[in-house]
Formats: C-alpha cells, structure tokens, sequence
C-alpha cells in the first residue's frame, strides 16, 4: 500500500493539536479579576499603563497634594479601596503630549498631571451593572441626554455616565453593554473600551485609545 506522507504528517498534527486547550493570554484589557491592587496591576501590562505609570510618579515626586496618586492606587489613601478608574492608556497620554508640545511627562506640569488623573476617578467602586442605562441626546446643543447618572470625580470635574446596548449584526440593542461617558465641563464624549477589570484596590474601566485625558 503507497503512503501519502504528507496526509500522515497534517493527520499527526491534527490529533496533536485537537484536544489541546488553548491557552487566554491576559493582556490587562480585558474582563477580569486581579489579585493585585491597581498599581501592580499597570504594572503587568506595560503596553497600556507605562505611561500612567511614570506620570503618577512624577505627581508624587514634584507636587504637594492632598491625595499620593501611588497610595490611591495601592488602596492606602482615605478612600482605601473603594475607587473606581476609568484608565487612561499610553496612546492617550501620548496623544495629549503631542497636542500641547511636550516632549517628556516630566515636562507636563505636576499639578496638570495630577488634575487629569483624578479626573477619571470616582470615590465609589462601580462595576459594568451597577451604571444607569441611558440614551445620548438629540441635541447638539446639549450633550447630555436620558437616564444614566451625573457623578462627580475626586478633582470635581462632573461626567454623565450611561450604558447601553449597541448593534450586533444588524440586530438593533443585541450588542454587548457598554459605559458611555460624557464631559459636562467641555461636552465631549468617550467609550470604555474593557470594563470591570477588577483589583484588590478597586476597579479599572480601560478608556478607548482615542481619548484625550483633557477630554474630561
């Protein structure tokens, strides 16, 4: 009998390869629970949260404030850990650079750095579910719309935040839920792109990479 090696060979490789479980490789923007708190955390996934990183020292190193960004996030300051995030990635923080002309963050006042940060943090832990559902408004005017919530961030700036459920293959409200957040300061509005990633410090909603932290 003539043997096809080549049909033995992709045979051999299927029955390798067809029980296998294939491995989830966590890159941080994702769903999840963390063992960690928040500042370890950024510190797993480089590709998103260096940049964070480095400004959150450079707050903590150049300006006196009521609040140490780094004990926010480690869950030691006032608010211990009941903090909710909605994080600003690398691509963010390099885009606001861009638009003002800084070269370093070092360069970025401290006290600038420091209002952005705490401009996408709430004194509360709120998950995926615990948001309003709500409708964006038809007005041009006036950005804000129906249901959803006004919540105020640790550095006093106001954001109406709603869910929703978006298309899924044409099928109107069968999409997935996701946070939609509006500025009441500059009318401006973003997506999380990744919600509920949940620390031992409170939880991380990832904004999309194209938003700007004065967006807020």
């Amino acid at each position: 009998m003539k043997i096809n090696i080549k049909i033995v060979i992709i045979a051999l490789i299927f029955a390798m390869t067809g029980c296998t479980k294939f491995d989830f490789v966590d890159t941080g923007i994702a769903n999840g629970r963390h063992n960690t708190t928040m500042w370890e955390y950024f510190h797993t996934d480089s590709y998103n949260w260096d940049s964070l990183i480095v400004m959150v020292k450079h707050v903590d190193a150049s300006f006196e404030a009521e609040i140490k960004l780094q004990e926010l996030f480690e869950g030691k300051s006032k608010y211990q850990n009941n903090v909710t995030f909605f994080g600003i990635t690398n691509h963010s923080i390099r885009r606001y650079m861009l638009q003002k002309g800084y070269k370093t963050i070092g360069e970025i006042p401290a006290k600038n750095c420091y209002d952005l940060v705490l401009s996408s943090v709430l004194d509360e832990v709120i998950m995926l579910d615990g948001f309003i559902p709500g409708k964006p408004s038809a007005d041009v005017d006036n950005v804000i719309g129906v249901g959803g919530k006004r919540y105020h961030t640790l550095s006093g700036k106001v954001l109406w935040i709603y869910t929703f459920r978006g298309d899924y293959e044409g099928v109107p409200d069968a999409g997935p839920v996701q946070i939609h957040i509006v500025s009441e300061d500059t009318q401006k509005q973003t997506d999380v792109a990744s919600s509920d990633i949940m620390t031992n410090s409170g939880v991380v909603h990832s904004l999309s990479y194209d938003f700007t932290p004065n967006d807020f």
